[in-house]
């Protein structure tokens, strides 16, 4: 099996065209979901303490705080909704 160099870039632009499809179907995804709770989604996150006296903090309470320090639902759905109108098209005709 004989590979060139213009195989191999073929090949590279290929998974990359594919893997930028890819990304924006799931940033356009994001855009329409339902968007939960600051706090709900805070509850995801594993390490929640951000300050030295979290620690005594039950765990609604340290979600909430977490939230309203490091989650902003509401403008990362702004956001994606000026990112997506400017990713590239990637039709591979």
């Amino acid at each position: 099996m004989d590979i060139n160099n213009e195989t191999i870039i073929h090949h590279y632009f290929l998974s990359l065209i594919t893997f930028i499809q890819q990304a924006k179907t799931v940033l356009k995804q994001l855009a329409q979901a339902q968007h939960d709770e600051a706090w709900v989604l805070a509850e995801q996150v594993s390490e929640r303490k951000l300050e030295k006296n979290d620690v005594y903090l039950p765990d609604n309470l340290l979600s909430m705080g977490y939230a309203n320090q490091a989650v902003d639902t509401t403008a990362t759905h702004q956001w994606l909704q000026q990112l997506i109108p400017t990713l590239p098209e990637t039709d591979q005709t």
